[in-house]
């Protein structure tokens, strides 16, 4: 079993990598800084910005075990000895606290503070010690009495940030990051001499925010700055390294029809080639002068059109020289927002925060037609499956709610009454036949509408927070949808009562697609530093679905990492492995 903290500072229970939907555990007024299972599996502690530690029963009907404990300050780390009988927590008052675990009773305060928050703490597997650690300083506790041992780690190390640790899975060794001046050192103790094992790790790339060991103890394995690094336990040896990053976040990203490469577009004004099986860069970056809001490849994956923020024009690209082939001869006022090849790969449609689409040669860049205007930020476009009608959802930036309007894409005219909502569409998929639109909204709803009339046919309350992505598999039977609740759900409509399968992320779902022969769903998650706050981290990842009834898999069959993607197209084949 295991568990995540979303947004909403809800605890959810996994099962097998699925969320079980009766296991949602709420109590705490703010942010859940720390959650730890009891070795026996049958409870939960967490702790959270409010200042308490809870203890949770995850068997039968679940819900909240004991008392509630006051730490008095907000509860940065929590952790459970081996005998379940003690609970550790540290916290922004510097203090580290044990707890009796039936009575929820204090059991004692160590005899000194740290020299700042406590951030970390972990228990011998004999449960005689205690290890925490801060931003200066680890420091280890006699268990029985709360007295310091002497001689152990001493002050550390000199650091400026917070000092993550983690015990190996063997109990014999820990491991430490900290910020020393202008380097991140991982170092790796012998818990009972105090030495260390290995030289020094000094990585130069950037903050390490956490640490774990493989679960032979053979390796160690961090985050420098997003970028996930492992070492040989013992030599210091650096063993892998993820692929080089963007330098600001990443808004876009769209796999090629042959599968073989990924396109990113970053806020850092470059779009960058990935090798779809390694994750590798391929070839130099495209450079805009501004930030890049979104990317497509068409159809002959010989193309990949790029919205430039400043100028606000459509950049084409050559994929196999990485040189510019030519501009958009016209420009948007304002951010594009969404671009999107025709199925046959000869138009480019542009949709702009400016309230208007355009639709350009994808073979010189001429303006063919528009600009067409809204009353409305465009915020995404979608080709209806024969290539005939476009969809595209707009936001009404007065009212708060918005449009969906389809268009022909011979007179490119809108062909029916725009159908009206009062929650903002933030992704619309078209149904395999055609016949129907799915929206993902922003009050967490799953809305289905008939093209040719507009009327809204059935609506699935599918998630708590933001749907930032949807896609209809391709028998037409089952939806998928991604939330900021951190879930990505699986529908199958003709009984949208309850979600087929259900996997769970890390953090908020911005977005997904599916693979054209139904096999595969990809996702994009992130992670957050606050509520409702994304941090810079994003992955994405490739999951296993199965033919009949879509449950998806637990292991990803790929995945790129990268910054703040903030949308995913999937644009023909599947990706290799």
């Amino acid at each position: 079993m295991a568990a995540f903290v979303d947004a909403a500072r809800n605890i959810t229970l996994l099962a097998n990598g699925r969320p079980i939907p009766s296991k949602r555990l709420n109590g705490h007024s703010d942010d859940v800084n720390s959650v730890a299972f009891f070795a026996t599996g049958e409870r939960l502690a967490s702790g959270s910005k409010d200042g308490t530690i809870r203890i949770w029963s995850v068997v039968g009907g679940g819900g909240q075990s004991g008392k509630v404990m006051e730490h008095g300050a907000e509860v940065h780390a929590v952790a459970v000895s081996w005998d379940d009988k003690l609970l550790a927590s540290g916290g922004a008052d510097r203090w580290v606290v044990l707890w009796d675990t039936e009575t929820c009773e204090r059991f004692l305060r160590v005899e000194a503070q740290h020299t700042a928050a406590v951030q970390s703490l972990s228990f011998s597997l004999d449960g005689t010690r205690l290890f925490s650690g801060c931003a200066r300083e680890i420091a280890v506790w006699d268990v029985p009495n709360g007295h310091r041992v002497p001689g152990l780690f001493g002050r550390g190390h000199p650091a400026k940030a917070t000092s993550p640790l983690a015990l190996s899975p063997t109990g014999g060794m820990i491991a430490t990051a900290s910020e020393d001046q202008e380097d991140n050192i991982i170092r790796i103790w012998d818990i009972t001499t105090g030495g260390e094992v290995a030289p020094p790790i000094n990585d130069r790339r950037g903050y390490v925010t956490s640490i774990a060991w493989s679960p032979d103890g053979a390796k160690v394995i961090a985050d420098p700055d997003d970028v996930v690094k492992s070492w040989d336990a013992r030599t210091g040896e650096e063993l892998g390294v993820s692929r080089e990053l963007h330098k600001r976040p990443i808004n876009h990203v769209a796999v090629s029809p042959n599968g073989l490469f990924i396109a990113s577009a970053s806020l850092d004004g470059t779009v960058r080639l990935w090798n779809a099986s390694s994750h590798q860069p391929v070839g130099p970056s495209f450079y805009h002068s501004g930030p890049v809001w979104s990317v497509a490849i068409s159809p002959d994956n010989g193309l990949i059109a790029s919205g430039d923020g400043d100028a606000g024009q459509v950049f084409f690209w050559d994929s196999g020289t990485s040189q510019l082939a030519f501009r958009s001869k016209g420009q948007h006022g304002d951010r594009i927002f969404s671009v999107a090849f025709s199925p046959d790969g000869a138009k480019l449609v542009s949709g702009s925060a400016d309230h208007t689409l355009m639709i350009w040669s994808a073979y010189n860049g001429d303006l063919i037609a528009g600009p067409f205007h809204s009353s409305s930020t465009i915020r995404c476009i979608v080709f209806s499956p024969d290539g005939c009608a476009l969809a595209s959802a707009e936001e009404d930036d007065g009212l708060g709610g918005g449009y969906i309007k389809v268009r022909s894409t011979e007179t490119w005219r809108e062909t029916h009454t725009p159908i009206q909502r009062k929650t903002i569409a933030m992704s619309i998929a078209w149904s395999p036949s055609g016949r129907e639109i799915v929206s993902g909204c922003l009050d967490g709803t799953l809305r289905f509408f008939q093209v040719s009339t507009g009327r809204e046919l059935r609506k699935i309350h599918a998630h708590n927070l933001y749907i930032y992505g949807v896609v209809f598999l391709p028998n037409g039977r089952f939806v998928a949808s991604a939330s900021w609740d951190g879930s990505v759900n699986v529908w199958d409509i003709t009984s949208p009562m309850a979600a087929v399968s259900s996997l769970a992320h890390s953090g908020p779902v911005s977005c997904l697609a599916v693979s054209p022969d139904g096999r595969y769903i990809a996702s994009v998650a992130a992670t957050l530093t606050s509520y409702l706050q994304p941090s810079g981290e994003r992955s994405v990842s490739l999951w296993n679905t199965h033919d009949s009834v879509p449950s998806l898999a637990h292991n990803a069959v790929g995945a790129l990492r990268a910054p703040s993607v903030r949308d995913l197209v999937w644009s023909g084949r599947l990706i290799p492995r």
